[in-house]
């Protein structure tokens, strides 16, 4: 930020311009209409849900990593602490940015049971490149009719699959918008919602 502030006294100082800075209320600046629009690609589960996963598939222990999240919808492991977690772009708490550039077969981190709730948009590319990592995972991704291209593959792959939602359920997916400069979830997705167990074993 600061040297952001540099660069732009650089310019009106290099063109011999006259900057007057003023505050604009959030709510009345049309510039912040995009980040307050409800996103699909922020959602995040209902902690009864989460609780749903976590005893069904956690196995010897609990789900050690989730690969898909921010840092404000990455889920609590049974210590209360947010689970390490992979982001889109980078951030305080990640631990790596973007999981179709991570080597899963090598790492540093803990993943003996990883954890992914893909935007619905990404299950299929998201299953495809799992699958190539040998190690189980727990997914959980939008069931309905008619299924999705992906539906088959999961099915194939899958040791368990638990349903947490059926439609017409209001209180198990929330969408994110923004208040300000933090974000809040709101229920919002009727869905039906299913979560697959895969060993990836004898694929």
């Amino acid at each position: 930020m600061n040297e952001v502030t540099k660069q732009l006294y650089q310019v009106v100082v290099d063109r011999n311009l006259h900057l007057e800075l003023c505050y604009v209320p959030s709510k009345e600046n049309q510039a912040d209409g995009p980040s307050r629009r409800i996103s699909a690609a922020d959602t995040m589960f209902s902690a009864k849900a989460w609780e749903q996963v976590e005893g069904a598939f956690k196995g010897s222990s609990e789900h050690t990593f989730d690969l898909m999240a921010l840092d404000l919808n990455a889920q609590l492991g049974k210590n209360g602490l947010v689970l390490p977690h992979f982001t889109p772009c980078g951030s305080p708490h990640s631990k790596g940015i973007n999981l179709f550039v991570q080597d899963l077969t090598e790492s540093e981190h803990d993943l003996s049971n990883m954890y992914v709730y893909p935007p619905f948009c990404l299950t299929g590319p998201v299953s495809r490149f799992l699958s190539q990592c040998r190690r189980p995972f727990t997914t959980v991704v939008p069931g309905g009719h008619p299924r999705a291209y992906w539906w088959p593959r999961l099915m194939v792959m899958c040791s368990e699959v638990l349903c947490l939602a059926e439609e017409g359920d209001h209180d198990t997916v929330f969408f994110s918008f923004q208040v300000g400069i933090s974000a809040k979830f709101v229920p919002g997705a009727a869905v039906s919602m299913q979560s697959f167990k895969i060993l990836n074993q004898d694929l």
